[in-house]
């Protein structure tokens, strides 16, 4: 009836015009969205604590002595002769600031060695090993090779699992 009037009146030269609803831009989006004030049924499992670790405090380097002459009889790496060759690559490589990268030997095996690092020294250490000529013992030369370096150990551990079940 309101409705009814309105079109009389504009038809008869009034002020009033026929009433459209505005709308407003941002709600044009929300069409079809309904608001309810009742809450979201808890749900019956827990999350205990989740973890995201984007840039690690440590990587890790897994290296494997390597001899020049192939009839040579390669004695087993200990931690200590794995340090000292680290140590003496990076300060032939970097001079003093070669000295203040400490790298940890995490685990000796044979001809194999893991090492952590700390993550902005990884770059410096695969560089001075990559330099670094290796000692002598005799007439016969050793030198360390980086087989692999990443920041999680885990996944470098079962990459070498992988390859045993291969070959």
């Amino acid at each position: 009836m309101a409705n009814r009037k309105l079109d009389q009146k504009s038809q008869s030269g009034g002020s009033y015009h026929k009433a459209v609803p505005y709308r407003f831009p941002r709600m044009a989006a929300m069409e079809g969205v309904t608001f309810s004030a009742t809450t979201p049924k808890p749900s019956k499992t827990i999350e205990l604590q989740t973890c995201t670790s984007r840039e690690p405090e440590y990587s890790y380097v897994h290296l494997e002595l390597i001899s020049t002459s192939p009839n040579a009889s390669t004695a087993p790496l200990d931690a200590l002769q794995v340090r000292s060759m680290l140590s003496t690559a990076l300060s032939r490589f970097m001079g003093i600031m070669g000295n203040a990268v400490s790298p940890d030997v995490l685990k000796v095996e044979a001809t194999e060695a893991w090492v952590r690092v700390p993550r902005q020294d990884l770059s410096m250490l695969t560089a001075a090993l990559t330099a670094w000529s290796g000692a002598r013992d005799g007439n016969v030369e050793f030198t360390l090779r980086a087989k692999e370096a990443g920041n999680w150990l885990g996944c470098m551990v079962g990459r070498q699992g992988q390859e045993s079940l291969w070959s």
